[in-house]
C-alpha cells in the first residue's frame, strides 16, 4: 500500500497531459477581428490567445503476461507489480484503468481482471501457463481502448518479452500507434 501511494504520485505526474482550457481577449496573441469596436473606445485588447493548462484524462490499460515462461516468482511479481499500479491508477482522478491477463483458456486468449471503469477488486489470483500470444491480446485490448471517451490511451504491458507471434505484434502496435 506505501508503494502504491509513491507510484501513484510519480504516475499522476507522468500522466499529465496539455489541455486546451479557453480563449480569452488581452493585448497579445492573434488579432480578433470581431474585438476590433474596443479601439474605438480606447481599449487596446483587442487580440485573442488560448491558455493552456497541464490535466489527466487518461485510459490506461496493463496487459499481464501470464504465459508458461512467467512461472514461479516472476509471476507472482508481475501479479504484484500489476495490482500495485492498477491500485494507483485507479486513486489519480480522471485516469480509467483496467487490467486483463493473457493467455486465458483454450477459448479466449485473455481474461479481464478489472474493466475500464469498475471499481479495483484484489482479483489478481491467476496462474501462469500456455504460450504468449501477445498480439492478439493487443487487438483485443485496441479494441476495447477505441471505446473510451478519454483523450488520450495507453497500454502498459508485463511480460518477460517474448511473444509467440512478434509479426502480429507488430502490426497490432502499428496500427495502435495510428489511433
Amino acid at each position: 500500500l506505501r508503494e502504491s501511494v509513491a507510484l501513484r504520485v510519480r504516475l499522476q505526474a507522468l500522466l499529465q497531459a496539455r489541455r486546451l482550457q479557453r480563449t480569452h481577449i488581452g493585448r497579445r496573441g492573434q488579432l480578433h477581428a470581431a474585438s476590433l469596436y474596443r479601439l474605438s473606445t480606447g481599449n487596446p485588447k483587442v487580440f485573442r490567445s488560448c491558455s493552456v493548462r497541464k490535466g489527466i484524462n487518461t485510459a490506461v490499460h496493463i496487459l499481464l503476461d501470464t504465459s508458461g515462461s512467467m512461472r514461479g516468482q516472476a509471476i507472482e511479481l508481475a501479479r504484484q507489480s500489476c495490482y500495485a499500479m492498477a491500485q494507483a491508477l485507479s486513486l489519480i482522478p480522471r485516469i480509467n484503468p483496467a487490467v486483463t491477463a493473457f493467455p486465458a483458456t483454450q477459448t479466449s486468449d485473455v481474461i479481464p481482471i478489472l474493466q475500464h471503469g469498475n471499481a479495483l477488486s484484489d482479483n489478481f489470483q491467476i496462474g501462469a501457463a500456455g504460450d504468449t500470444p501477445l498480439g492478439a491480446a493487443l487487438w483485443w485490448v485496441l479494441q476495447t481502448l477505441i471505446l473510451q471517451k478519454e483523450e488520450r490511451k495507453l497500454i502498459l504491458i508485463l511480460t518477460d518479452g517474448y511473444p509467440s507471434d512478434a509479426d502480429i505484434c507488430k502490426q497490432a502496435l502499428e496500427q495502435g500507434d495510428k489511433l
